[in-house]
Parts: structure tokens; C-alpha cells; sequence
């Protein structure tokens, strides 16, 4: 980043017309997928990422400006609202495969027919932690913007959307030895922690 930073000056200062450049910048988000928000290790990024962006507003001339923002938030989900899925399980024969999404936002694809057996058993157990619509409910509800949805993406949705109300996480292994939910943050819910991100113009 030091470097980066180095260059995207030294590009501003010589420029002889109007410049545009972005960075991209994981770590922070690395760190805290690995270890969660409140880790030391993530502060020590978000530290050393702020430390850097200072430099750069100092350096940069006065007639350039700065945009900081980033693309999404995160979540620390505790161990106790990880919910792994395994193979055996009554769920999975009701599926045509694993859902898509990820662990906060789950998309089934459900066998013809199994419909109601799904989303009364995936309510039963999993009601408290997880808000389940449908396809219609999520179009309807404009989740995917107010325009519609393609039919692309429309049968990506499958037939049901789980949405994790809190801090819950869930996972459906492929086989007896799959992983489990080994993140200790995650993003891709609808929370405020994961949504809303700040946008600094300098």
C-alpha cells in the first residue's frame, strides 16, 4: 500500500490533465473474515490503512480529491448461531443441490412438489435466526432494486431466500467431511454492520 500510495502521487503531481485512480485495498477485509471485526489483528489494519490514507491527503496537491468508501460492511457471527447443514440431513434430499448465496444469504432450489415440507421443516428449526421468502416475496419486496429481475436471475433465486435476521450463519456441507462455518465474519445479510459503509471526501 506504502508504494501504491508512492505512485498514485507521484501520477497526480506530474499529470498534465484531469487523472482517475482506484484503489483496491482487501486486507481489512481479509483479516476480518479470519479473525473477526474486533480482532487486534483487524484494528491493526484498519490502523495502518488509515495511517496511509493520511499520508496521501497530505501529499496529494490541492486542486485533487479524495474519495474513501468501501463495498460492504461486516458482521462477527458467534459460534453458537453457525448452523452447519450436514448431508443426512432431512432438508437435503428436499433440495435439488447445496443452495447458493452464501452464509448469510441462502438460496434453495427445492424439488417440485416439496415445497411446503421445506419451509415448514427450514421454519420449524431455523425461523428464530433466518427470515424465509419466496422468489415472489423478494421480487416483490424489491430486494433487487425496484426494476424487476432478468429471468437469468430469476432462476438463480430458485424458490426460496433465507435472510439471516441477526448475527446467524449457515452452511450446508457437500459430504461427511466438508467444512464447516469457519469465518468469524461475514457480510452479505441486510444489517446495518453489513449494508451501511462510510463515504469520506476529501
Amino acid at each position: 500500500l506504502p508504494r501504491l500510495i508512492d505512485r498514485v502521487v507521484q501520477r497526480v503531481r506530474t499529470a498534465s490533465e484531469e487523472t482517475y485512480t482506484h484503489i483496491f485495498w482487501p486486507r481489512v477485509d481479509n483479516v476480518s473474515h479470519e479473525v473477526g471485526t474486533r480482532h487486534a489483528d483487524t484494528l491493526r489494519e484498519v490502523e495502518f490503512v488509515d495511517a496511509e490514507l493520511g499520508r496521501l491527503a497530505q501529499l496529494l496537491p490541492d486542486n485533487a480529491t479524495l474519495v474513501v468508501t468501501a463495498d460492504h460492511g461486516h458482521l462477527d457471527m458467534p459460534e453458537e448461531r453457525k448452523f452447519v447443514i450436514d448431508p443426512d440431513d432431512p432438508l437435503t434430499p428436499l433440495l435439488v443441490d447445496g443452495p447458493s448465496g452464501d452464509e448469510r444469504t441462502l438460496m434453495f432450489h427445492v424439488i417440485g412438489g416439496h415445497e411446503e415440507k421445506f419451509a415448514a421443516e427450514f421454519q420449524r428449526r431455523f425461523g428464530e435466526h433466518f427470515l424465509l421468502l419466496s422468489a415472489a416475496d423478494v421480487i416483490a419486496a424489491e430486494l433487487l432494486g425496484p426494476d424487476g429481475v432478468s429471468d437469468f436471475t430469476l432462476s438463480r433465486l430458485g424458490t426460496f431466500t433465507a435472510i439471516a435476521r441477526y448475527d446467524a450463519g449457515m452452511i450446508f456441507r457437500r459430504g461427511p467431511d466438508g467444512t464447516g462455518l469457519t469465518l468469524k465474519a461475514q457480510h452479505g445479510g441486510l444489517t446495518p454492520a453489513e449494508m451501511l459503509v462510510p463515504v469520506i471526501i476529501a
